[in-house]
């Protein structure tokens, strides 16, 4: 049976640990139950976790940028106008 727009909103919601506690088990049976909801709740995972490490990444490159610009070199850093 083909998802539902209700099931995929049902379906993040779970993911984010939105849910109630009754409302999540029932979830998480459908999961088990459903080949298709297995699918794609592993694609929004996998979605989730790049998006994640993409923040995760742009942070540290973020910071790594400003501790060479608060650095006693601020001319030599790579970004010496954002240092103004």
């Amino acid at each position: 049976m083909p998802l539902t727009h209700d099931d995929v909103l049902l379906l993040h919601a779970y993911l984010d640990g939105e849910l109630d506690l009754a409302t999540s088990l029932n979830m998480e049976r459908r999961i088990r139950e459903d080949p298709v909801l297995q699918r794609v709740a592993r694609e929004v995972k996998g979605l989730k976790l790049a998006l994640s490490r993409m923040h995760t990444d742009r942070r540290r490159r973020r910071r790594r940028r400003w501790r060479l610009c608060a650095s006693p070199e601020c001319g030599r850093a790579p970004f010496p106008s954002r240092c103004r």
